[in-house]
C-alpha cells in the first residue's frame, strides 16, 4: 500500500514539475519578444506579429503537456481502473495440437494468438484453461495474461469444457464480467446447451473446424475412493471424427499399452475389429482395469502404471500426429491420516476403517485410513494429518442444563495450523446475550437460560450455517434468529453453505436431535477454498462410547469431500507453479521425447510438505536438468540425466489455486514503446514545421518594415 501511495505521489510531482519546466522554457524563449497575455490577444482587433506568435504557441504547449502525461503513465505504470474483467476460456486439450486453419500452425497456436489479440493490456484477466482438469488463473493486467498464454502448453489429455464453465459460473456473482470468449476446436450437444445456459454472453470461436481428422477426444481414469481394486478403476475414452467431407466414414483400430512404472515393462492389447466412425460422430467406451488386464493376460495389478491409447487408421493421411495418442496415469493409493485428539474416541475409531480385500493381491490397492492418537498433543505440534477429529465437552455451570453441548469437529488444517479468523456472528453471540464475559456462550432450553463456558476450539470456527432442520420443532428458535439476525425462513436458507452429502447424513439423524434439541448440527466453512471445518454436535455419552453408524459415514463422506474425486493428473510444464494437496508418494512422472514414460525417485525430501512448488527445466547438451523448488524458498532439488519435455505429478489431481496464476504487475509496456516514440516524434515534427512557418512570417514582416 505504501509503495502505491509513493508511486502515485511521485507521478503527480513529476507531471507538475514537467509542466512548470515546459512553461518556463517557453517563457524564456519568448522573453525578447513582445509579451502579451493570451486572453488580451484574443480580443485585440489588430494583432501584431509577436502576439500572433504567442497565440499559436499555446496549442504546442498543450501538445507538449499531453506528451508529458503519456511519458508519466509509462514511467510510473499508471492506468485507469476498469471494473470489467476480461474472461478467456481456452481449450488446451490434446486435439488442439492438430493443424490449424492455415495448416501451418496448430489449432492451439491459433487459439493463443487470437486470445492475445483480444486482451486489453490494462484490464484484469480471468483465464480458464481446460485439459483433463480445468484451471482458473487470475491476472491483474493483460500484459501478464499475454505472457502466461504465450508460455502455455497443451495437455496430454482430453478437454473438460463443462468443468471450466462450472468454475466460471461460480465467479459470475463475485466479479464484474461482461462477456466471455471461448476458444475450442469442437463442441458437442451437451456443451452447446451448457454455453446457452450461462448468465453472461459467450463468444464462441471454433478453431480448425472442418479439417479431415480423427482424434482422441479424451482419456480419463476414475478410481474408487477407498477400494481401488481392478473392478473399481474405470478407463473412459472417446474418439471423434471431425471430417470436412459430410458423409465420409472413417475406419480405425485402437491399441492400449499398460506400462509398469516400477519395471518399465510394457503390456499391449489391440482391438480385434475395425471400427467405423461417421462424420461428426463419437465412439465412446468405458472399460474396467480388470477387463484390460484380462485382455493383456495379466493377473496382478502393476501400480503405479501409465496407460497409453493409440489410434491406427485404415487409410493414409487420415489422422494427424498429435491426435493419435493420449496418456493417463494410474497412481498407487496413498494413506489418509486421521488425527484424533481424544483418547476415548481414538479407541473406538482405530478399528473402524479397515477394509478387508477380497483377494490377497488387492492388498496394495486399498487406500488405507490410518488413525493417529493425538490426544496428548496440540494441533500446532501434531505431525502431518489430513483430517482432525475433536470431541470436547465444555464444563456445565448450570445443573438444570441436562444436555451440555459437545463439539465434534472435523478440520482440514492449513500448512501452518488450523486456526481460522473469527466470524462476526460468533463475536455477536458472545457479546449480545446479556453476558459480560466475552468467553461465554448462551444456550436456551425452554424457559431455562443456562450458560456454558465456551470451548477454546470455538476460535477455530469461521462460519455458522444451520442445516436441514425444522426450526419450529425447537423452543429456542428465537435464539437462532437472534444470533443470525434473520427470520426462521431466512435461517433455513443458510443450508446453501452445507454440502449435499452432509445434509443427507444429518437428515437421517433428525430423530436423535429431536430428542435432544440442544445438539443442533452446524457447519463451519473456512474462508480459504482449500480449508473446511465441520462442526457436529455429537454426544458420545448417550451411546456409551459406541460409534454410531452415521458417524462413520460422516467421516468417510468428509474425507471424500475434502479430497475430491481421484482423476488422472494434469501435466505440469516448465516454469509453472503446481500445488501438492496431500501426502507425497515420492515419485514424479516424466514423459520423454522418445514417447516413453520413465520414473525417478530422489525428490521425496523436499516434497513431503504440502504447498506450492515451481518446476524449471534447463537444457544441458542433449538432456535436460529439472529442478523442483518450493515457491517461497530458494532451495532447489535437481533431477538430471533425462531428456523429457513435460513432467507430471503422480498423486491425484494437480490443482492450481487462483493465487498461483496471479502475476505481479512489473511495469512492462513492451509493445507500446514504439507507439509512444512515434507519437513524440510526430509532435516534434509538427512543432518544427510551425516554427518554420512563424519564422518565415517574422522575416517577411521585417522586410516589409
Amino acid at each position: 500500500m505504501l509503495f502505491e501511495v509513493l508511486r502515485y505521489t511521485g507521478a503527480v510531482f513529476f507531471f507538475l514539475g514537467g509542466v512548470a519546466l515546459l512553461y518556463w522554457l517557453q517563457e524564456k524563449r519568448t522573453a525578447k519578444q513582445e509579451r502579451t497575455v493570451a486572453w488580451r490577444a484574443l480580443f485585440q482587433t489588430s494583432l501584431d506579429t509577436g502576439a500572433r506568435r504567442r497565440l499559436w504557441r499555446w496549442p504546442l504547449y498543450i501538445l507538449q503537456c499531453l506528451a508529458l502525461l503519456l511519458i508519466t503513465f509509462v514511467l510510473f505504470d499508471l492506468h485507469w481502473e476498469n471494473n470489467d474483467v476480461q474472461v478467456i476460456v481456452l481449450d488446451r486439450s490434446l486435439s488442439m495440437l492438430s493443424k490449424g486453419p492455415d495448416r501451418k500452425q496448430s489449432r492451439f497456436f491459433a487459439a493463443k494468438q487470437e486470445a492475445m489479440e483480444r486482451i486489453d493490456p490494462l484490464t484484469p484477466v480471468h483465464l480458464y484453461s481446460f485439459g483433463g482438469v480445468p484451471r482458473r488463473e487470475i491476472y491483474s493486467n493483460g500484459q501478464a495474461a499475454r505472457r502466461a498464454i504465450q508460455a502455455m502448453r497443451a495437455a496430454h489429455s482430453g478437454g473438460d469444457l463443462q468443468g471450466a464453465l462450472d468454475l466460471l459460473r461460480a465467479d459470475i456473482d463475485r466479479v464484474a464480467i461482461g462477456r466471455a470468449l471461448v476458444l475450442t476446436d469442437h463442441l458437442n450437444g451437451e456443451e452447446q446447451r451448457a454455453l446457452r445456459a450461462m448468465d453472461i454472453p459467450m463468444d464462441v470461436r471454433l478453431i480448425g473446424g472442418g479439417l479431415d481428422n480423427l482424434y482422441i477426444d479424451r482419456l480419463r481414469v476414475a478410481a474408487g475412493f477407498i477400494n481401488r481394486s481392478p473392478e473399481n478403476i474405470l478407463i473412459d475414452f472417446r474418439i471423434g471424427n471431425v471430417g470436412g467431407n459430410a458423409g465420409r466414414d472413417r475406419k480405425f483400430r485402437y491399441r492400449m499399452t499398460l506400462i509398469d512404472l516400477n519395471t518399465n515393462r510394457e503390456h499391449h492389447w489391440r482391438s480385434p475389429q475395425r471400427l467405423t466412425l461417421g462424420h461428426h460422430r463419437y465412439h465412446t467406451e468405458t472399460l474396467t482395469l480388470a477387463t484390460v488386464m484380462k485382455r493383456m493376460g495379466l493377473t496382478e495389478v502393476p501400480l503405479p502404471a501409465a496407460l497409453r491409447l493409440e489410434l491406427e487408421p485404415s487409410g493414409d493421411k487420415e489422422i494427424l500426429t498429435a491426435d493419435n495418442r493420449a496418456w493417463a496415469l494410474l497412481p498407487a493409493p496413498t494413506p489418509i491420516i486421521l488425527g484424533v485428539f481424544d483418547r476415548r474416541l481414538y479407541e473406538k475409531l482405530k478399528g473402524e476403517f479397515t477394509l478387508v480385500p477380497k483377494k490377497k493381491t488387492e492388498t496394495t490397492l486399498i487406500r488405507r485410513i490410518e488413525v493417529l492418537d493425538l490426544s496428548e498433543t496440540t494441533p500446532e505440534a501434531a505431525p502431518p494429518f489430513d483430517i482432525a477429529v475433536f470431541n470436547r465437552t465444555p464444563p456445565v455451570q448450570e445443573e438444570r442444563l441436562s444436555y451440555p453441548a459437545s463439539l465434534y469437529i472435523l478440520a482440514h488444517p492449513s500448512v501452518e495450523n488450523i486456526r481460522f479468523p473469527k466470524d462476526k456472528v460468533i463475536q455477536e453471540a458472545k457479546t449480545r446475550f446479556l453476558n459480560e464475559d466475552d468467553t461465554t456462550l448462551a444456550y436456551v432450553d425452554s424457559d431455562v437460560i443456562s450458560w456454558t463456558r465456551a470451548d477454546p476450539l470455538m476460535d477455530y470456527l469461521d462460519h455458522f450455517a444451520v442445516v436441514s432442520l425444522d426450526i419450529s420443532l425447537y423452543p429456542f428458535k428465537w435464539l437462532l434468529s437472534l444470533v443470525s439476525g434473520a427470520s426462521n425462513r431466512e435461517i433455513l436458507q443458510e443450508q446453501t453453505y452445507t454440502p449435499e452429502w452432509l445434509r443427507t447424513v444429518i437428515a437421517g439423524q433428525l430423530n436423535i436431535f429431536r430428542a435432544v434439541p440442544l445438539r443442533v448440527p452446524m457447519v463451519m466453512k473456512g474462508s480459504h477454498e482449500d480449508r473446511h471445518t465441520v462442526v457436529f454436535n455429537f454426544d458420545l455419552a448417550d451411546y456409551d462410547l459406541t460409534v454410531h453408524k452415521d458417524l462413520k459415514i460422516l467421516l468417510l463422506n468428509t474425507i471424500r469431500w475434502l479430497h475430491g474425486n481421484a482423476q488422472l493428473p494434469e501435466i505440469v510444464s516448465s516454469g509453472e507453479r503446481f500445488s501438492i494437496p496431500w501426502t507425497n508418494p515420492g515419485r514424479l512422472w516424466i514423459e520423454g521425447e522418445d514417447e516413453t514414460l520413465s520414473v525417478r525417485d530422489g525428490l521425496t525430501p523436499p516434497l513431503e510438505q504440502r504447498g506450492l512448488y515451481v518446476l524449471r527445466a534447463e537444457r544441458a547438451g542433449r538432456s535436460h536438468r529439472f529442478t523442483v523448488a518450493p515457491a517461497d524458498t530458494p532451495d532447489e532439488y535437481a533431477l538430471e540425466g533425462l531428456s523429457p519435455n513435460t513432467i507430471a505429478w503422480g498423486n491425484g489431481v494437480v490443482r492450481s489455486p487462483s493465487a498461483v496464476g496471479q502475476t505481479p504487475n512489473d511495469g512492462s509496456t513492451g509493445r507500446y514503446h514504439g507507439l509512444i516514440i512515434w507519437l513524440l516524434a510526430g509532435l516534434l515534427a509538427v512543432e518544427f514545421l510551425l516554427y518554420l512557418r512563424f519564422d518565415h512570417q517574422r522575416r517577411r514582416g521585417r522586410r516589409g518594415l
